[in-house]
């Protein structure tokens, strides 16, 4: 069973002092009433269920009578709202910095400079916020370790130095993280590859010599040799097993 996603009870915090300072409502009860603790609004590292807090937003819009209270707890946000990222994306150094710590999916092309600029700020909370991240899901670095080998294997620059330094930790660190996940950088490394070797190898759509580039091998003889170490087997013994599997018999 999949764990239920959770959010920061920062939020749930913001909504309660909104409910009390604008419409003088007490949030206590209505905590309460949907099963959220509202001691743990005092722990900036503790979390809600979404689905509680869901149910929040909708007691507090039925508590006011307002429907449109989201838009006031949107004007009462502070960036202490969302944790030490609120502080990474006021002191980042343009709108572009500010989004890409917001997602590592989205890519807006911006260069207005934000207010608060601040380098060594943003370092330090940023270092924060991979913390308390890396502390929710050990797991997490492993995932971004192997995302970032498979866009930087065909670079050939995908060693663990470079890939600490675009996770902004340390090497040492990187290595302690990964440790409490339960593996290391170079088995990481040798799996995704691996992953990415098979899937080469039976498509069919590439050369050899191709596919130890996007690996990041330095020749096709090295991705030969580490492809046996990984299958038993050379990647054309492979790709003939596979072609005599899918012949009809």
């Amino acid at each position: 069973m999949s764990k239920e996603p959770t959010t920061l009870t920062s939020v749930g915090k913001l909504i309660a002092e909104v409910l009390r300072d604008h419409y003088g409502v007490d949030p206590v009860p209505l905590f309460r009433r949907v099963g959220l603790d509202p001691a743990l609004m005092a722990n900036p590292n503790a979390r809600y269920p979404r689905t509680k807090l869901m149910a929040l937003w909708d007691a507090a819009a039925d508590a006011t009578g307002d429907p449109c209270i989201g838009l006031v707890v949107g004007f009462a946000l502070r960036p202490t709202s969302y944790h030490a990222l609120g502080y990474s994306w006021m002191a980042s150094q343009n709108l572009h910095e500010a989004m890409d710590r917001l997602s590592r999916y989205y890519r807006v092309i911006v260069t207005v400079p934000l207010p608060g600029d601040n380098i060594e700020l943003v370092r330090a909370n940023d270092a924060i916020v991979e913390r308390y991240l890396d502390n929710l899901d050990p797991q997490r670095v492993a995932t971004e370790v192997r995302k970032l080998l498979i866009d930087l294997l065909p670079t050939g620059h995908a060693n663990q130095q470079i890939i600490a330094s675009r996770l902004n930790r340390s090497v040492s660190t990187l290595q302690r993280h990964l440790s409490a996940a339960g593996t290391t950088f170079r088995e990481i490394q040798d799996s995704t590859r691996r992953a990415l070797a098979e899937e080469y190898v039976r498509d069919g759509k590439h050369s050899l010599s191709q596919i130890a580039y996007l690996l990041g091998f330095s020749d096709q003889s090295n991705f030969s040799r580490a492809f046996k170490r990984w299958s038993g087997g050379t990647p054309t013994e492979f790709q003939s097993v596979r072609t005599d599997s899918l012949d009809p018999p």
